[in-house]
């Protein structure tokens, strides 16, 4: 790609272009999931406390990513 670069024009490969942003828009999404997730396990913490030592962590994020993932 250096090989014959020339710093006046830049010209590049639309293909490259656009198979090098994908995962901008996957990493926001899996970051964006993560918070969420975060936010309801905090919240399940807080307002229902009983419930929340009794499930299960790995049952819990499951769940939750089942939900997000599928439902958007």
């Amino acid at each position: 790609m250096i090989i014959n670069w020339n710093p006046i024009q830049l010209d590049f490969n639309p293909l490259f272009i656009l198979i090098s942003s994908i995962p901008l828009p996957m990493q926001l999404k899996i970051s964006a999931t993560i918070t969420i997730g975060l936010a309801l396990s905090r919240n399940l913490a807080v307002f229902f406390p009983g419930w929340f030592r009794k499930i299960e962590q790995s049952y819990y994020a499951e769940i939750v990513l089942a939900i997000i993932f599928f439902g958007t």
